[in-house]
């Protein structure tokens, strides 16, 4: 028999354990939406209540017509009838003897509110987020890919196995796990093909071929993302949460860092706990220089102490085959310890955006309909604006972009603001860069009438914009009509299209945000591990 492994095995196995999968979630969120049903249709208030709070249902959805618990069991007694020639047993009695204890679980949240009742321990300074976290019970919801409109599946970590001084720090960390959709998906990172590619392999591609990653094919444990302000680390990070089926933890300097004397390396060792409790589980850490500067004789004990706490735990004797994934990001990396660098597998430098890459963004924040309403065009030489923007990071190109756009709907604040309130307009055609408004004392120009009405004429940048209003001298309320009027102008406003010489001339005033580059080419010759 072959030991080689054929790509359509691959894949064949891959797509079966989707299906599997999908289809063990489907029926697991099928069983508790019958039995909300059920519950509801009985009356049960406060276990309805429960279950809709620990196992977070969804209100957008509900049980088909035809279908309920009561049914579904008839019809399984029917056919056990009818093939067994006898009723199925649903429940048992007990022997009196052993009888469970029901009331364990009871107790056990009376004990819990004694605690949470009792004065608070010193460590309650420490940051925690609003959400309430039960300590017998906290739930871990770990992010999955956005396609899936269904419930995500609820993994229910019980922290009784762990110690009483623990649960503060398992309240703390669990408060950074990622449960919301942050809507960043690969297609989103313009660029930056190599660090995606790297990440796929860390984090997604040992999921759905776990055959290929053995031995010394294991996957990356850690990853660095280093580079300049404004080139997407953080971004790549996000498309991780998002994309990714995953335990996401957000950990920044604020959640391991504590006044009180050794609870900083509690909450590294509980954070790691946790994520190999949750494995698959990714652990990113933001600015990390901010935690694994470089030690020297100057620095202070507690500081020294978490970060042999955080190195033992990403490589130490304790460490197992859990897939734990530690992504950091920093912008300053020969400012790191250089046994953290040690421990990270794949150092990536994430550079500012390439010619083809920049001309990608331009297209994206300035495409040739920028706004529908109001309508915003651009007629740009692409290529010519890419060349132009040498050493500018992605957040660069945005802000550029953002200005240029504003520019344009800069113009049109002026006119509004000197629209009297007490007009009231008949027509409103707006076109063209509102920014030339010339009048005798208001702005405007205009010929009073025998009924004291105004017909105003203003020229806008060369063309001719006829307004035709009726000034009420005796009324200065806003009537249903100015109302109605303003509204159709702001709808109706057609700004100036956004042209290559109005980018280039920002340009001049608008400049790179940092430019270390030389520094980081530098540093990325002597230590980067692609």
């Amino acid at each position: 028999m072959s030991c080689e492994l054929s790509y359509s095995l691959l894949k064949n196995n891959q797509y079966y354990r989707d299906q599997e999968s999908r289809a063990q979630q489907e029926r697991k969120r099928n069983l508790l939406y019958l039995i909300e049903d059920y519950l509801r249709g009985e009356n049960l208030a406060e276990t309805l209540c429960c279950l809709q709070e620990e196992a977070r249902l969804s209100e957008h959805y509900s049980l088909c017509d035809n279908v309920d618990l009561a049914t579904i069991l008839q019809e399984y007694e029917d056919y056990y009838q009818l093939r067994f020639n006898k009723q199925p047993k649903i429940t048992k009695k007990l022997d009196t003897s052993h009888p469970i204890d029901k009331r364990s679980d009871r107790e056990v949240k009376r004990s819990l509110a004694r605690v949470k009742s009792a004065p608070p321990h010193k460590s309650a300074s420490l940051p925690v987020k609003p959400e309430e976290v039960e300590f017998a019970n906290i739930v871990i919801t770990p992010v999955t890919k956005l396609a899936q409109h269904s419930p995500p599946p609820v993994r229910k970590l019980d922290v009784r196995d762990y110690p009483e001084e623990w649960k503060p720090f398992v309240e703390i960390i669990t408060q950074e796990i990622c449960t919301r959709d942050v809507n960043t998906h690969w297609t989103d990172v313009i660029g930056l093909d190599s660090a995606k590619r790297l990440l796929l392999e860390a984090i997604v591609y040992p999921t759905r071929y776990p055959e290929l990653f053995r031995g010394l094919l294991s996957p990356w444990k850690a990853i660095l993302l280093h580079g300049p302000p404004g080139t997407g680390k953080t971004l790549l990070a996000r498309a991780v949460a998002t994309q990714c089926t995953t335990t996401f933890f957000n950990i920044s300097a604020s959640s391991l860092v504590s006044k009180w004397r050794g609870e900083s390396e509690k909450l590294v060792r509980v954070l790691f706990t946790l994520a190999r409790k949750c494995a698959p589980s990714t652990i990113f850490l933001d600015e990390l220089d901010a935690l694994m500067s470089r030690r020297d004789g100057e620095e202070h004990e507690a500081s020294r102490r978490l970060k042999a706490e955080l190195l033992m735990q990403l490589d130490g004797l304790n460490t197992g085959e859990e897939r734990v994934f530690l992504l950091a990001t920093s912008n300053v990396p020969w400012d790191l310890d250089p046994a953290m660098l040690r421990r990270f597998e794949k150092r990536i430098f994430i550079d500012i955006p390439d010619p083809p890459a920049r001309e990608a963004m331009l297209r994206h924040y300035l495409p040739p309909l920028v706004s529908e309403s109001p309508r915003l065009c651009a007629e740009l030489d692409y290529p010519a604006l890419s060349k132009a923007m040498e050493g500018y990071s992605g957040s660069d190109i945005k802000s550029v972009c953002k200005e240029v756009a504003m520019q344009r709907v800069r113009d049109t604040f002026e006119l509004l603001e000197r629209m009297n309130p007490g007009l009231t307009m008949t027509n409103t055609s707006l076109s063209g860069s509102m920014t030339n408004i010339n009048n005798t004392g208001h702005g405007m120009t205009g010929s009073k009438n025998n009924h004291s009405h105004s017909n105003l004429n203003a020229s806008v940048s060369g063309q001719s914009m006829n307004i035709n209003m009726k000034n009420h001298s005796n009324n200065h309320s806003i009537s249903s009509h100015s109302m109605t009027g303003m509204a159709q102008m702001k709808t109706h406003i057609k700004l100036k299209t956004i042209t290559t010489q109005q980018v280039l001339s920002t340009l001049q005033k608008t400049k790179p945000s940092a430019d270390y580059k030389q520094y980081y080419d530098k540093w990325q010759s002597e230590f980067g591990a692609m």
